[in-house]
């Protein structure tokens, strides 16, 4: 893993962190769980594989989740 982002659009219900794999891959990984004062749910985690970076915000290029 060569580089990590925090992205701060991150809430406390989902976090979004983005990953620079040693292939040189990028990944998007999303983190999400409903707060409440008894919630049991556990967390759900999204992964998202894209060659470029910029192909997590371009509509004309599709990532590939895993």
């Amino acid at each position: 893993m060569d580089g990590i982002e925090l992205l701060k659009n991150s809430t406390i219900y989902n976090i979004t962190v983005r990953v620079r794999g040693r292939s040189g891959r990028h990944y998007e990984v999303v983190a999400s769980r409903p707060i409440g004062l008894f919630s049991q749910e556990p967390w759900k985690t999204t992964v998202v594989g894209a060659a470029w970076k910029g192909d997590f915000d371009s509509e004309k290029t599709r990532s590939f989740t895993a």
